[in-house]
Parts: C-alpha cells; sequence; structure tokens
C-alpha cells in the first residue's frame, strides 16, 4: 500500500472532503489520493492539520506512523512521512505526540530522533517509550533516568530487559519507587 492510498482513507474518515470548500475549511488533506510532487502530500498535511482538531491530528499522525512501520513506502514516501512526523513533534497537543509514542513504543524500525524526543517529552508520553522501546540505547535511558523523576525511572526500571549498567545508574540515582520496581524486575541484570 502507497503512502498517499493508506493514509489518505485514515484522514478521511466516513466521508470524503468537498472538492469546493478551499484547504482552510475541508476536513483533511486534499487530494491525497492523485499523484503529486514530491513534498507535496506533506504541505497539504501540514496545512490540514493547522486547522484539524486535536483527536483529529492525534488519529492521523497514529495512522502515519502505523504506515511508515507497516506498509511498503518507497524512500521518498518514508522521507515525507519522518518529515511530517518530525513536525508534529511540536505540536501542543500531547494527544498527538502520545498518538506517535504509542505506535512507536514497541518498533524496532521507529526513526531514532523521533524516539528520543518522545523520550523527552512530558512524564506520561515519555514513559512510553522508555518503558519499551527497543530504539533506545543505554546512554539515553541513564540520561532521562537521570534528568526525570521517579515515573521516568520507574518506566526505565520496568523495560522488558534492563542491562547491568542502566541497573546501575538507577541504583545510584533513581528515587526508591523505582528501585522497587528494578528488584522485582526479573529481567533487569543486578
Amino acid at each position: 500500500a502507497s503512502l498517499k492510498g493508506s493514509f489518505s482513507r485514515v484522514l478521511r474518515g466516513p466521508a470524503a472532503p468537498r472538492r469546493d470548500v478551499p484547504v482552510r475549511y475541508a476536513s483533511c488533506p486534499p487530494h491525497l489520493d492523485q499523484p503529486a510532487a514530491p513534498g507535496m502530500i506533506i504541505g497539504q498535511f501540514l496545512l490540514w492539520a493547522r486547522t484539524a482538531t486535536p483527536g483529529q491530528r492525534a488519529e492521523a499522525v497514529g495512522a502515519l506512523a502505523r504506515a511508515y512501520l507497516y506498509s511498503d513506502l518507497s524512500p521518498d514516501e518514508r522521507w515525507e512521512a519522518e518529515t511530517a512526523m518530525t513536525a508534529l513533534l511540536d505540536d501542543p497537543s500531547p494527544l498527538v505526540r502520545r498518538a506517535l509514542a504509542e505506535a512507536f513504543a514497541y518498533a524496532s524500525g521507529a526513526p531514532r530522533h523521533l524516539v528520543v524526543a518522545l523520550a523527552n517529552d512530558q512524564n506520561d508520553i515519555a514513559a512510553l517509550v522508555l518503558s519499551r522501546s527497543p530504539v533506545l540505547s543505554d546512554a539515553d535511558l541513564v540520561d532521562c533516568a537521570a534528568l526525570g523523576g521517579e515515573l521516568i525511572q520507574t518506566a526505565v526500571a520496568l523495560r522488558p530487559r534492563v542491562s547491568l549498567g542502566v541497573s546501575a545508574a538507577l541504583a545510584e540515582i533513581a528515587a526508591p519507587g523505582a528501585l522497587a520496581v528494578l528488584a522485582a524486575n526479573e529481567g533487569a541484570e543486578i
């Protein structure tokens, strides 16, 4: 499935936008099912995102992330999708960034820069990727645990596998609650 096809179906929802309505009033990006020059889809998507509700943007970015991970996209389509998702890291709504974090939490094919940015987002969003993402290195985990509070430290301690180095760092800096979680984690090297 192409990016244009799979992504436009999700954005359109139950009804396609009217072609005679200007872009700023359309409920979703126009003309995503028609051939476009490279980069046009991103521009159309970002224009649409300016007027879409946070819930619509969250649904769209989640679909875009899944298309990126699980569809057979061309290199140009992957670049376009990655560019649009990078732009949405600055979205003022946590719903949008949370949708990205949920889509990328378990994915080894997630773009590293997006996962690292999400790991440094507000605590509830960061915890999603810190507790699961295979993209994050031990150094990323230690840095986030050192800068974060107990929720962040607990998310790192909950990972299915916690290396000896990360466990040692948590032992030095983590709050007592996070240390209790680490001690109970059978996947932690202690």
